[in-house]
């Protein structure tokens, strides 16, 4: 999945603009051959959300830029590179298989110093690296919840994570959420997936920005998808 941007409030994201600059990546092998480095999250609760940084909201305006990528947890080296370079002028920023370590947090507040940085955690590695969904923003968050999806992958304990994070902009309360979807499956996983998902959208009062890799590559959860959403009233 490729990154993308745009400039919009609305109730569900699918973007499809793309641009930005280029950071240096002397930061990011220095991330990736760390021997020492691993994550405090993989010693602790993964039930909890994990929050740092402090957020600057910027002066009071009209638009939002919001931006959204599947990093595949880093895997690629320039992927945090582009990932600077291409989000460091958003409001919000939605990364879905994001990961978390002593050094990954140490980047992100140097770079993204405007931000603060939700991490919804779904599971550590062996080498005690967390991995998760993650809500990126200047906005001043007052709540913030895991919503891990009610099945797991095949042959797999790890639960597919959204993350919640409710913001103040404007004046105004908006509702974030930013989910990773189940992939392997027929779509009876997925359809439960969305449905939760669904659930606790529909008691939600005021704008919801709903984005993230659903994994609706398959047409039949694609149209499931869009079925809920024409359904709600929230949409």
């Amino acid at each position: 999945m490729r990154p993308t941007k745009m400039k919009l409030l609305a109730a569900f994201a699918f973007l499809t603009f793309m641009g930005g600059f280029v950071f240096p990546s002397e930061f990011v092998s220095k991330i990736l051959t760390t021997a020492a480095d691993s994550s405090i999250i993989c010693q602790s609760d993964l039930d909890q959300v994990y929050s740092y940084g402090q957020s600057r909201p910027k002066p009071d305006g009209e638009i939002l830029k919001l931006f959204v990528w599947n990093v595949a947890k880093f895997k690629k080296l320039d992927a945090l590179q582009d990932l600077f370079g291409l989000a460091h002028d958003s409001d919000v920023i939605f990364v879905q298989e994001s990961a978390h370590s002593t050094d990954f947090q140490s980047e992100f507040q140097n770079i993204l110093v405007t931000h603060t940085h939700q991490f919804y955690p779904s599971f550590c590695d062996k080498n005690n690296y967390a991995y998760g969904v993650q809500i990126s923003s200047t906005l001043n968050s007052v709540a913030a919840d895991r919503w891990p999806s009610p099945d797991t992958e095949p042959f797999s304990t790890i639960r597919k994570m959204s993350g919640y994070s409710l913001v103040e902009w404007n004046g105004k309360k908006i509702h974030l959420i930013n989910t990773h979807a189940l992939n392997f499956n027929a779509g009876g996983k997925f359809q439960r997936q969305i449905d939760d998902l669904f659930e606790k959208i529909k008691v939600l009062e005021g704008p919801i920005i709903w984005a993230g890799d659903f994994n609706t590559w398959i047409p039949l959860r694609r149209n499931y998808l869009f079925s809920k959403a024409a359904q709600s009233a929230n949409f």
